[in-house]
């Protein structure tokens, strides 16, 4: 099994790291294979992390595992999380691939738990760089070798809880409850281990605090479930609201062609319900007036220039954007397609795995509609004014507070930010759906009810403008609008021609 295969020294995750010369060497080995006639030969075999991996191992090579692992130790709690996994790949390195020697089962266990303990430990330095992907696959390879161990399981519970796979988590992560009850058991049944029994009992705690947000996340991602008082809330109480504690809410409904050359939109894949939860979700990248380091302002002639032209959020997030981008390849996934290509031709529909599309809902039976209660507990500067943006790109939230400073972003939005999919949703002037925000997350709710197959479609601008209005504010953005309040304005008005302008 390969894991976590980087193969270009200027990533950066291994960039200016001990896992640069690695990664070169393992390159230039592969440049000279190709160029002595021998890439359609063997080549050297990939780490295999198997059940039976431990079964050619010399004596004298546990004692150099022992040692990266300790380094990779020093490393991890320094913060290197990157150089720790390279150690601790070391010593598996050194437990694996030393060749065959006969050893005593006391030995055979005994390395067969090392190699558990520094699957246990990669997990954990993928864990802090945030691949959960490969956290998962470490801490799953641990477990064939030290079944139910309660830090194992926490592991692969948080990597699991990091891939999106809440109730998949929650299991992990009852599982490693259980587990420490069962110490908590056995440390209260010895009058000597009451030190370890303090250590387990806040373990216990803290393992069931993470269990009930895993519950609380499966229930927002699977049923739509969400404390939504709770959520303005915590909006409210910060000048930066990012709720990172909640999970995406994807419905029934997918990216698929416009037809007649309109681009992308979203469509229902199943009936819903007025006032039915269509889509919740965090924006990829929230910037907002707050994070911004004024100090810098008066040194920096660029930044001020985009405060001035963009306001001081907007400005925000062109900075926050690329780097964003570099460590997250679902986003840079959803960026890319987000570009329509031109108006040559019609632009793909994103794949919905690599973007992280799917949908999370589970079908469940509606028994009445829907009644939303209107929150008001939010600050002002919290309750969005809308979605700045245009027909198929990318969407951006708008604060109700301004700024009124000097600082030359008068008018501009306090707040801003981007939400992938909800940049697929075209617009209607009267819209068959209704979006608002609590902090950075955005929900999306159906107006009325709506069959498989319709359309999805917000409004751009406030309906109430006129239709001059309105044309001219949508030209701006590249598309004229075909609704049916559009359409029936511009009938009314070729039967009236001499009816003075203004009617809305």
């Amino acid at each position: 099994m390969d894991l976590l295969v980087i193969s270009d020294p200027r990533h950066p995750l291994v960039a200016g790291t001990a896992w640069e010369e690695d990664v070169r060497a393992a390159a230039a080995a592969a440049a000279a294979e190709v160029g002595s006639g021998c890439g359609g030969g063997a080549s050297r075999q990939p780490l295999q992390l198997t059940a039976g991996a431990t079964a050619g191992v010399k004596a004298g090579d546990a004692d150099g595992a022992v040692r990266w692992q300790s380094q990779g130790n020093a490393l991890f709690g320094s913060g290197h999380f990157v150089d720790a996994l390279h150690a601790y790949h070391q010593g598996l390195v050194a437990l694996q691939q030393a060749g065959q020697a006969q050893l005593a089962s006391e030995q055979q266990a005994a390395l067969a738990k090392r190699t558990a303990v520094l699957l246990n430990n990669s997990a954990a330095a993928c864990l802090g760089f945030g691949a959960h992907e490969s956290a998962r696959a470490y801490a799953q390879l641990a477990l064939r070798r030290t079944l139910g161990d309660a830090t194992t399981l926490l592991h692969l519970a948080k990597a699991l809880d990091g891939l999106g796979r809440y109730s998949e988590a929650a299991d992990a992560c009852q599982d490693h409850v259980n587990a420490l009850a069962r110490q908590l058991q056995s440390s209260n049944s010895n009058s000597s281990s009451s030190g370890l029994g303090l250590a387990v009992t806040a373990a216990f705690t803290d393992g069931q605090r993470f269990l009930q947000s895993l519950r609380q996340r499966a229930a927002e991602a699977e049923r739509g479930e969400y404390n939504e008082a709770g959520m303005a809330r915590e909006a409210a109480a910060s000048t930066t609201p990012r709720l990172e504690g909640h999970a995406d809410f994807i419905g029934p409904v997918q990216v698929a062609d416009a037809g007649e050359g309109r681009g992308r939109g979203l469509y229902m894949t199943a009936p819903v319900r007025a006032g039915q939860l269509l889509l919740a979700m965090r924006a990829d990248v929230a910037s907002f007036a707050a994070d911004m380091d004024t100090s810098t302002m008066c040194c920096d002639e660029r930044a001020a220039a985009d405060v001035a032209a963009l306001g001081a959020a907007s400005a925000q997030l062109k900075w926050d954007l690329p780097p964003a981008v570099l460590g997250c390849g679902r986003l840079a996934a959803r960026l890319a397609h987000l570009h329509t290509g031109g108006r040559t031709r019609v632009p793909p529909v994103p794949p919905a795995a690599e973007c992280g599309f799917v949908p999370t809902w589970r079908p469940v039976a509606v028994a009445a509609p829907f009644r939303l209660r209107l929150l008001d507990c939010c600050r002002p500067h919290q309750r969005a004014r809308g979605l700045e943006g245009g027909h198929d790109s990318c969407q951006r939230a708008g604060g109700d507070q301004v700024n009124d400073g000097g600082d030359g972003s008068a008018g501009k939005p306090t707040a801003t930010g981007l939400w992938g999919l909800a940049s697929y949703f075209n617009h209607a002037c009267v819209a068959n759906a209704h979006r608002y925000f609590l902090g950075d997350f955005l929900f999306v709710r159906a107006s009325r009810d709506l069959p498989a197959g319709a359309e999805v479609t917000i409004t751009y601008l406030n309906p109430t403008l006129t239709w001059e209005q309105r044309s001219a504010k949508l030209l701006r953005r590249g598309f004229a609008c075909g609704c049916e309040l559009c359409m029936d304005e511009t009938e009314w008005r070729r039967g009236h021609p001499d009816e003075p302008v203004g009617r809305g």
